[in-house]
């Protein structure tokens, strides 16, 4: 999973991916970050699984929705998961979460969860008008789901 390219905005302060919901360690979450750690290239997985991530060209700031966040200059800027955990390897069902906030109108596939080829991603903008998207390989076939 990496989280990457919002352009010139901050996401705030939770990236989760989950069976379930919560940030809290739930049954079927496989990743959480919650970004308090406000210093620093890692973030620490609250889910209790270990899936550290690293930050690279992100910046922290206090601005985000509930606390700290992080700034992603729109080009480079993202945060990869260390290890390829099998657990990251969503297959039947998962519930993917970000609260993203974009400073511009954009109209370009900007990614907010991304895994592998496809695998699964969250958009913040598209293509389409800009709309967000969400989506994935799913039972072989491509799928896209775009927001309004």
């Amino acid at each position: 999973m990496r989280v990457e390219r919002v352009r010139n905005g901050a996401a705030a302060a939770l990236i989760s991916i989950a069976a379930g919901t919560s940030l809290a360690a739930a049954p079927g979450l496989v990743a959480a970050y919650g970004f308090e750690e406000n210093a620093g290239p890692i973030s620490a997985d609250a889910s209790g699984n270990g899936n550290t991530a690293f930050l690279v060209g992100a910046t922290w700031t206090v601005q985000g929705k509930y606390g700290n966040a992080l700034d992603f200059d729109g080009l480079s800027a993202r945060v990869t998961v260390i290890h390829d955990a099998p657990a990251l390897r969503l297959t039947a069902a998962m519930t993917l979460e970000a609260w993203v906030k974009r400073s511009s109108s954009l109209s370009a596939w900007t990614d907010v969860v991304y895994k592998g080829k496809d695998n699964y991603f969250l958009e913040s903008a598209t293509p389409t008008s800009g709309r967000p998207a969400a989506g994935g390989i799913l039972g072989g076939a491509r799928a896209l789901l775009l927001g309004p």
